[in-house]
């Protein structure tokens, strides 16, 4: 195995000296392995990202939808949400209004597809309801709702 640095002697001082060939061959030697080593450090926070993204692309579907309904006929608009849908609205709450009429709020998860028949009905029964639509993955951060979140 060859040294990495070469020495030869210089014949007017008589001490030893550094030969410039060797120089270059350590420097790039060394700027060899920091490449090298660089290299694998990004391949390795790529390779991270990319298994990330691909473990949570299925959970970010666009195709799920969170309905959020407000409005003074939440009996009735939760009735024809079932009837449309064959799914149960979960109701959130209810907070009564300054003028005494109560408002309560309904929650339903929906194909993207039935966002628009789901507003026609809902705005035929109430054409004052509030509808709010969230993806999914928003609402129960992971994109599958779990029974803890119904």
């Amino acid at each position: 195995m060859r040294p990495l640095v070469e020495t030869a002697w210089h014949p007017v001082t008589d001490q030893a000296e550094i030969q410039p060939a060797a120089i270059k061959r350590l420097t790039g030697a060394a700027a060899d392995r920091l490449e090298v080593m660089c290299s694998a450090i990004a391949f390795a926070i790529l390779a991270v990202i990319m298994f990330l993204e691909i473990n949570l692309m299925p959970h970010r579907t666009t195709l799920n939808r969170v309905m959020r309904v407000r409005s003074a006929k939440g009996d009735e608009i939760g009735t024809a949400l079932k009837q449309a849908t064959g799914r149960e609205p979960t109701m959130l709450g209810s907070k009564e209004e300054g003028d005494g009429t109560i408002v309560y709020a309904l929650q339903i998860d929906i194909y993207r597809l039935e966002e628009s028949t789901l507003k026609d009905v809902i705005y035929a029964i109430d054409p004052d309801a509030v509808i709010d639509m969230l993806p999914q993955y928003s609402v129960y951060r992971g994109g599958r709702p779990t029974d803890k979140h119904r």
